[in-house]
């Protein structure tokens, strides 16, 4: 069953140094079961979006589960990640 989980694009300097926690916490939320290394401070704090998506989720993904991610845009200030 595929999933969409939203994540808020950061508007001020906070979010964005939070948005690593801030979609690790949304994908918790929805019920993905993450290892607690995505739990350890400053992992990715000044990465953008795509860097985040890429780089840790999209890879854990692919080598970790039988699970594949998809990133289907922005609308109305969220980030829309498919879940297949």
């Amino acid at each position: 069953m595929n999933k969409i989980i939203k994540v808020k694009v950061p508007q001020n300097e906070e979010e964005f140094v939070n948005l690593f926690a801030t979609v690790i916490d949304n994908f918790r939320e929805a019920g993905e079961d993450l290892p607690e290394y995505f739990d350890e401070p400053n992992i990715a704090d000044d990465c953008e979006f795509e860097e985040i998506f890429t780089d840790y989720l999209q890879k854990y993904y692919e080598c970790e589960t039988e699970k594949r991610l998809d990133f289907l845009g922005e609308k109305d200030n969220f980030y829309l990640i498919e879940i297949k």
